[in-house]
């Protein structure tokens, strides 16, 4: 098992199995580009290690479904998925989604967002801006929007 270093932006070096990491197309290529120079950290500048945590929970997860299922693309929201998003709040899950797009983990960005999209389901607009702490910072509005409810298709 050939491990790498990954240093948050908060500098917090962690160290962890380079297989279960690769899964992030930025790592591959940096590790590509190093001719894959495994001593030396690789510097995560926008990825918190509160959220690198959260990253690697996920890889690790992933790695052992695929090579149980063998099955890359499907991206379910299950009960692991329902027990990974149990205690994030909306700071980490913001930083998550920043993370897997910095990082170039697809697979758990179409994951962050069926979970927001089940979040979602059946409120109204308002609740949702409440919910995830949207601010309107437009004061040039008058009149109250209309509510909408948002459903599944």
């Amino acid at each position: 098992m050939t491990e790498i270093t990954l240093e948050s932006y908060d500098g917090v070096l962690v160290r962890v199995n380079k297989e279960i990491v690769l899964q992030s197309e930025l790592i591959s290529d940096i590790l590509k580009e190093k001719g894959n120079d495994i001593e030396n950290p690789i510097l995560l500048e926008n990825v918190k290690y509160s959220t690198l945590n959260k990253v690697i929970d996920y890889c690790k997860h992933c790695h052992q479904e695929l090579i149980y299922n063998n099955n890359r693309n499907n991206i379910k929201y299950d009960s692991w998925a329902k027990d990974y998003f149990k205690n994030v709040n909306k700071e980490l899950l913001f930083d998550l989604v920043h993370a897997a797009h910095t990082m170039k983990i697809n697979n758990l960005l179409i994951l962050i967002c069926k979970y927001i999209a089940i979040e979602i389901i059946g409120q109204i607009d308002n609740n949702i801006t409440i919910h995830f702490r949207f601010n309107d910072t437009d004061d040039s509005k008058n009149s109250t929007p209309p509510t909408r409810r948002f459903t599944e298709r």
